[in-house]
C-alpha cells in the first residue's frame, strides 16, 4: 500500500488553466505525517492479525471441540437452547450483513432504480445527466455552462448523444 502514489495531473491542470493549489484536499504529505500514518497502520495490522488468530482458535477449537469430543449427550432443554442461540446468531448476522447495508444505501438504490425505469420507459435519457466529458469541458471553456449544477443541454452534448436512444 505504501508503494501506491498519487498521479501527477500537472499537465492536465495546465491545459485546463486550473491551479492545483486551489483544489480542496490537494496537498503533499510531510514526512512526519507519513511516519504517523505508518505507525497507525502498523498498530492496526498487529490488532487485525491478533484478532484473526484468537477468533480462529476460539471458533474452531475452544468452542466446538469440548462440546463434541466430550461425548456429552444433549438434554432436550440444552439442545433447544443451543438451537435458539444459533438461530438468534443467524438473524443478527443477517441484519448486520444483509439488511443494514441495504437500509444505509436506500437513497442510492432508489435513485438508480428510478433512473433505470425512466431510461427503459423512454421518459428520460441518461445522457441528460451523464454527458461525454470532452464536450462538457469544451462548453465550460467557452463559457456556455458552469459545468457543476447545470445539466448539459442538447446543444452542449451534440445531437448523436441524445439520438442514440431514439
Amino acid at each position: 500500500m505504501a508503494a501506491i502514489r498519487k498521479g501527477d495531473d500537472k499537465e492536465l491542470a495546465d491545459e485546463a488553466h486550473i491551479d492545483l493549489e486551489m483544489i480542496p484536499g490537494e496537498r503533499t504529505e510531510t514526512e512526519a505525517e507519513m511516519a504517523e500514518e505508518q505507525a497507525k497502520l502498523k498498530k492496526a495490522s498487529v490488532i487485525a492479525k491478533t484478532m484473526t488468530v484468537v477468533l480462529t482458535l476460539a471458533l474452531l477449537l475452544l468452542w466446538p471441540i469440548p462440546m463434541y469430543a466430550s461425548g456429552y449427550v444433549f438434554s432436550k432443554g440444552f439442545f433447544t437452547g443451543w438451537v435458539v442461540v444459533g438461530m438468534m446468531w443467524l438473524f443478527f448476522s443477517l441484519g448486520c450483513v444483509g439488511i443494514f447495508p441495504l437500509w444505509e444505501g436506500r437513497d442510492g438504490i432508489a435513485h438508480t432504480v428510478k433512473s433505470i425505469f425512466l431510461d427503459v420507459t423512454g421518459k428520460q435519457h441518461p445522457s441528460k445527466f451523464h454527458a461525454h466529458g470532452a464536450e462538457i469541458t469544451e462548453g465550460v471553456a467557452e463559457g456556455k455552462s458552469d459545468g457543476v449544477d447545470t445539466p448539459p443541454t442538447k446543444g452542449d452534448m451534440g445531437e448523436k448523444a441524445l439520438e442514440t436512444k431514439e
